[in-house]
C-alpha cells in the first residue's frame, strides 16, 4: 500500500499531492481511482471566475471531486491549462472529472442506503459494448465485497489474506487520524446478474436496479482500487462553544457514524 499526502482544505482544486508523478501510460491504477472518483459522484464545483470555488451536493462527495481535479489526467494540454491553476474559467471548475466523464453514459446510480454503507453508478463507456459498476463508501464494507486487488499496472488479482491485512491496517490509521475513510472499487463483469449489456428499463436486468434491497447484491465481486481519507476539521468557533459547555459543566462527545476507531478518537 503507498501512500500519499494531499495538500489543500477548501474546494478550490489546487494542492499537491506529495510524492506522486504520474505516469499515465503506466501507472492505471491511479487512472482507475482518478475515473471513479469523479464519475461515482454526484456533486459538482463551480467557481465565480475569481478563484473562488463552491460546491453543489454533499461535502464528502466534493471533496472527493477535488481530490479528482487534484490530480489531472493523461491529456498533457489540459494539465497544462488547469492543473494546480491559481484561477480556471468557470468553464474549466471540473476539467478534469469532465475528462473522465467524457464517453461513459450513466445508466443507473444505486443510491446510499444504510445498511451496505456505499453507492455506485451503473456505467456504460463508449469504448466497450458491456457495462461497469464503479463503487464507493464505507471501507470495511467494500473490502468484503472484494474478491480482488488492482496492481499498479492496472491488472486484478484474486485478493489475498495479506492484502486484505494490509488494507485494514491503513483503515484503522487513518481512522486513528480522525480521517473519514472511504474505499473505491470497481466490477467489471455483471454477466452474472445479466446487467452485462443493460440498456434501460426494457432490459431484463433493470428490476434489481429499482430495488435498494438487491443493492449489496449487485456490488459484489469487486476489485479495489484504493481508500481515500479526509479531514474535517472543526470550525474555528468550536472551541469557544467547547469552552462554554466545559465551564457549564456540559461534557461535549461527537458521533459521526464513521469508523468505530474514528469515533473512539473523537470522544476521547
Amino acid at each position: 500500500m503507498r501512500s500519499y499526502h494531499v495538500e489543500g482544505h477548501t474546494y478550490a482544486p489546487v494542492g499537491k499531492v506529495e510524492g506522486l508523478t504520474v505516469e499515465w501510460d503506466q501507472d492505471k491504477a491511479v487512472h482507475a481511482f482518478a475515473k471513479v472518483a469523479a464519475v461515482c459522484n454526484q456533486s459538482r464545483l463551480d467557481t465565480d471566475g475569481h478563484g473562488r470555488y463552491t460546491r453543489v451536493g454533499e461535502p464528502t462527495e466534493a471533496a472527493m471531486r477535488v481530490l479528482a481535479e487534484k490530480l489531472g489526467c493523461p491529456d498533457f494540454n489540459l494539465n497544462d491549462r488547469c492543473l494546480q491553476a491559481a484561477k480556471r474559467a468557470r468553464k474549466d471548475a471540473m476539467a478534469f472529472s469532465d475528462y473522465w466523464k467524457a464517453g461513459i453514459k450513466k445508466l443507473a446510480v444505486l443510491e446510499f442506503t444504510r445498511d451496505r454503507k456505499s453507492m455506485s453508478v451503473l456505467c456504460k463507456e463508449e469504448a466497450q459494448q458491456s457495462t461497469s459498476l464503479f463503487v464507493k463508501g464505507a471501507p470495511e464494507g467494500i473490502v468484503q465485497r472484494c474478491s480482488h486487488i488492482m496492481l499498479p499496472d492496472g491488472k486484478a488479482e484474486p485478493i489475498t489474506d495479506a492484502a486484505k491485512k494490509a488494507i485494514q491496517e491503513q483503515i484503522l490509521g487513518m481512522a486513528r487520524s480522525a480521517l473519514r475513510t472511504l474505499a473505491l472499487a470497481v466490477r467489471t463483469d455483471l454477466s452474472g446478474l445479466h446487467l452485462h449489456y443493460y440498456d434501460g428499463p426494457a432490459h431484463a436486468g433493470h428490476e434489481q436496479l429499482t430495488d435498494p434491497a438487491t443493492y449489496a447484491s449487485i456490488e459484489q465481486d469487486l476489485t479495489f482500487i484504493g481508500l481515500v481519507g479526509i479531514i474535517d476539521p472543526p470550525r474555528p468557533e468550536c472551541k469557544q462553544a467547547i469552552e462554554e459547555c466545559r465551564i457549564a459543566g456540559i461534557s461535549v462527545i461527537m458521533i459521526t457514524g464513521d469508523n468505530q476507531r474514528s469515533e473512539e478518537h473523537t470522544s476521547e
